[in-house]
């Protein structure tokens, strides 16, 4: 199994080319080498994750202020509706009273 994986590490009979052993010696250094790198990227993505979470909370309160600015804005919107209603009832009165003033100016 190992000579499939590092055939470095095998050691082999010099006539018949035949495995007789592995370099336990060696295996350690590289293993040690390997778990090295496996910290070094873990430590990596785990600086990666906290910025990405630090990221995706800041998103989250300025998704929340979004939608206060939007219901704001939507209850501006209603005032404004609310008001160019009246200011139609009152331009309908303001005729009315023009009329009847003009009537009155005539009598």
């Amino acid at each position: 199994e190992v000579a499939k994986v590092y055939s470095e590490l095998v050691v082999r009979d010099a006539m018949t080319g035949r495995i007789d052993g592995v370099r336990y010696d060696e295996l350690a250094p590289m293993l040690l080498n390997e778990v090295q790198q496996q910290h070094s990227q873990m430590t990596a993505q785990a600086e990666k994750i906290a910025a990405q979470d630090e990221h995706i909370t800041m998103q989250a309160a300025e998704i929340r202020e979004l939608k206060r600015q939007q219901l704001r804005t939507q209850q501006q919107v209603a005032e404004l509706k609310n008001l160019k209603q009246q200011m139609a009832v009152m331009s309908t009165a303001l005729q009315t009273l023009q009329v009847k003033h003009a009537l009155v100016a005539q009598e």
